[in-house]
């Protein structure tokens, strides 16, 4: 093995192992701890809303985030956990002038000590699940009474992109869109 060492004034200068310690933590904390500070995975325990409508997020080491309320907010539905244990997504819920109750038009998504994503696009959102553990998320929307505009889109968790929308008079579901089959009605055949 080749010993480490450098050359000063002509002569060679080992490395101890102290100095070589030293060398070997400060290049840990070099690569390290940039990475730890722009945050890092956090695995969630639980999640509930209270009676507030605030929703709590609890981390596996026991740490607990309470999340404010949305601007207009009226109440939420419970929280889901996605099947990366990560991603947290809750429907909102906003008065509507037409109703004597609230309506949920808003989808919140959290992921690693942070809110990333709200969903929706105008209609009420109905039903939502996570697709892919957590890095699609698929909802119906419509609009309040009557099904008469059915929407289905698929978003992409991480952008908020629309990946992929059906509605009424597009022929088949998509596979990923089947779990709303019931609610949207007849399909017209393509």
């Amino acid at each position: 093995m080749m010993a480490m060492g450098k050359i000063r004034e002509g002569k060679f200068v080992p490395v101890t192992r102290f100095r070589r310690l030293g060398l070997i933590l400060l290049f840990c904390v070099s690569v390290c701890l940039p990475a730890a500070s722009q945050g890092h995975p956090q695995i969630v325990r639980k999640t509930y809303a209270d009676s507030n409508g605030r929703v709590h997020i609890v981390n596996v080491s026991g740490k607990e985030v309470i999340l404010p309320k949305e601007k207009g907010q009226e109440s939420v539905e419970e929280p889901v956990i996605a099947g990366d244990n990560r991603t947290v997504g809750w429907l909102v819920n906003f008065p509507n002038c037409c109703t004597s109750y609230p309506i949920p038009m808003t989808i919140v998504l959290y992921r690693d000590g942070r809110i990333i994503q709200r969903l929706g696009n105008g209609m009420g959102v109905f039903k939502w699940y996570f697709v892919k553990e957590g890095e699609q998320v698929a909802y119906y929307s419509d609009t309040v009474h009557s099904n008469l505009a059915p929407q289905l889109t698929l978003a992409d968790v991480a952008s908020g992109k629309t990946l992929e929308k059906w509605v009424r008079g597009d022929g088949i579901l998509p596979a990923w869109a089947t779990f709303f089959a019931e609610d949207v009605g007849p399909i017209e055949p393509q």
